[in-house]
């Protein structure tokens, strides 16, 4: 198996200076899809942490790890019993924590379908570069910043730009209704660290029309979808920031 570098800091107790002596491959990516990314071995990593912490330090960190982990599965035990005891206590809460729960699995589970087939993308502001097609590629979710995974292009005119998706922003997720990536895009030879912004709706060319309606609730269809959002390539030529409307590539 192969981690990646922020997967193998974590579990193996590793600074940036420790994997730089650790054998590795190089992924590179496509012109301007920032840094190359390194993948390391298990086995070389568990090599290095050995030598670096000791048999003994090593075990001392990964016992300490899972402690930790227990503590924090006990407290999440011990909140699900506060919260279930004063659910039981106020069946008005119940209720509505049913209903919070039910607008939940419905964002999450537009934000998933987001991954797979390109979506058209149409620039809506700012007004200058009004009408301009880009296009979004989401190919995991989350997406990991592997070169050429997911991205977000547009090729033509003043708009021009580019990010590489190297994964969610800060504490965003798929649960968020507005979903944040950070992106990466080198241009002549500097790396740019951008931000987009995402939410997934239903798709506003069906919503007006009953029969489409009817018919896709006939074929058992799933929802139709789009996408909206805000895009800044962190650039500062052309046209840095834009805003966009999407919709799936057939």
């Amino acid at each position: 198996m192969v981690l990646s570098s922020a997967e193998a800091k974590k579990e193996y107790f590793l600074s940036a200076d420790d994997l730089s002596e650790v054998p590795r491959e190089t992924l590179y990516g496509g012109f301007g899809t920032g840094r190359a990314m390194y993948i390391f071995n298990e086995d070389d990593l568990e090599a290095a942490a050995l030598a670096k912490h000791g048999e003994m330090g090593l075990a001392k960190k990964r016992a300490a790890r899972q402690k930790r982990e227990e503590n924090k599965r006990k407290r999440a035990v011990a909140a699900a019993e506060t919260e279930a005891a004063m659910l039981a206590a106020n069946p008005a809460l119940e209720a509505k924590k049913q209903r919070l729960e039910i607008k939940a699995a419905k964002v999450r589970e537009r934000n998933l379908r987001i991954v797979g087939k390109p979506w058209e993308l149409t620039i809506t502001a700012p007004q200058r570069v009004a009408g301009t097609k880009a296009e979004l590629v989401i190919g995991n979710m989350p997406p990991t910043g592997w070169p050429g995974e997911s991205s977000i292009d547009c090729d033509k005119g003043p708009a021009y730009s580019y990010g590489n998706i190297h994964g969610f922003k800060g504490k965003s997720s798929e649960d968020d209704t507005e979903m944040v990536f950070e992106t990466k895009w080198k241009v002549l030879g500097k790396r740019h660290t951008g931000k987009l912004s995402v939410q997934v709706k239903p798709n506003d060319k069906t919503d007006g029309d009953p029969k489409e309606q009817s018919s896709s609730a006939n074929k058992q269809e799933e929802e139709p979808l789009m996408i909206v959002g805000k895009f800044d390539s962190g650039v500062n030529d052309g046209v840095r920031r834009w805003s966009f409307k999407g919709y799936r590539k057939q």
